[in-house]
Formats: C-alpha cells, sequence, structure tokens
C-alpha cells in the first residue's frame, strides 16, 4: 500500500475504491486475481470507447509479465497512466502506447497507424471500417502533418518525448488533456 501511494498520485482512499472496482472485475473476468482483456477494456472507463489497437498496444505495456491478465498492481498501473495520473504522466503514458516499436520516438508511420485506427474504428462498436476513403485519408494525413509540424524541432519525422514537451513549454500550453495532443479525443464519445 504504501509504495503505491508513493507511486502514483492516489490517496489511500482512492485505492480501496480502486481495489473494490478491481475485485468486481475480476469476479466478472471469471478469474480470481486478475482481469482479463475483455474485462479491463470495460472497467478502465476512458478505454471503453477506444478502437482494439490502441487497446492492445495499452495491454501490452501493462501485462508486464505477459501472463495474459492484468493483477492489482499492473491494473493499479494502467488506472494511474489514464485517468488519476498527473497531466505529465499520462503525456508519458501516451508516448509509450504509441511508439510501438519501443524506439523512445514516434515516427510518422506509427502516429498515423494510430490516429488511423481510431478513425476507422466504428464508435461504440468497436467494428473496423474495411478501408478509409480519399476525404478521411486526406485528413489523417493533414492531421499527422500538423503534428509533425508543431513538434518535430529537429525535423527528422520522429518525435522525440522531449521535443513535444519542450513545444508545448514554447507555446504555454498547460498539459490539460495529453490524449488530445495525438489526436485521442477528437472522435465523439457519444
Amino acid at each position: 500500500m504504501h509504495q503505491l501511494l508513493r507511486e502514483t498520485s492516489m490517496t489511500r482512499t482512492e485505492l480501496y475504491r480502486l481495489f473494490n472496482r478491481f475485485k468486481a472485475l475480476c469476479k466478472l473476468s471469471g478469474t480470481p486475481g486478475s482481469i482479463n482483456k475483455h474485462m479491463f477494456k470495460e472497467g478502465v472507463s476512458s478505454l471503453a470507447f477506444e478502437d482494439d489497437n490502441f487497446v492492445d498496444r495499452v495491454w501490452k505495456l501493462l501485462d508486464v509479465d505477459r501472463s495474459g491478465a492484468v493483477e492489482w498492481g499492473e491494473f493499479v498501473n494502467a488506472v494511474n497512466a489514464l485517468e488519476t495520473g498527473s497531466a505529465l504522466d499520462k503525456l508519458r503514458f501516451c508516448f509509450r502506447v504509441y511508439d510501438s516499436d519501443n524506439s523512445e520516438s514516434i515516427d510518422r508511420e506509427e502516429l498515423h497507424a494510430m490516429f488511423s485506427s481510431m478513425l476507422l474504428c466504428a464508435p461504440g462498436t468497436g467494428t473496423r471500417i474495411p478501408e478509409a476513403s480519399p476525404a478521411l485519408n486526406e485528413l489523417i494525413e493533414d492531421f499527422v502533418n500538423s503534428i509533425y509540424d508543431s513538434f518535430d524541432a529537429d525535423r527528422n519525422s520522429a518525435l522525440d518525448f522531449s521535443e513535444v514537451l519542450e513545444a508545448l513549454k514554447r507555446k504555454g500550453n498547460e498539459i490539460s488533456d495529453p490524449w488530445e495532443i495525438f489526436g485521442r479525443t477528437l472522435v465523439s464519445r457519444t
């Protein structure tokens, strides 16, 4: 408990509530002490509307022991990174999610793939639309270009975390919604 209080921004009461949430999800998963991927997606509110590609990437980052289930410590880390952590913690996690090759930078293809996956997922169903229209492809390219125009200071077509953070500081932007920076909040969740 003391370690979790130090590592997260949660209070003892929040951790207690989270533990009760975790136990309920374990029961729904049918596995004592862990949550399967489906219940994880349903139980972490910020993932409920996300596309499978994004959820798969989050899952890979959190299921550290590769057990195929998320245990208590991994669940706390997930909720902290996705919901309750500081804006900087959320930005760091978002960056790791988008950096699918773990190169410590986000290249154009990674950003394009994550943004496309989000836009090609039918809202509320998780069903993937087979192909983007020319207009949607143009929107995706414009979005990727705008991100690189804003953050890629050395123009090497790879976003380093420090570049993104420095650009935000230069612009005087407080990080209010780190997911918005990479387009995660552009799709209506209603």
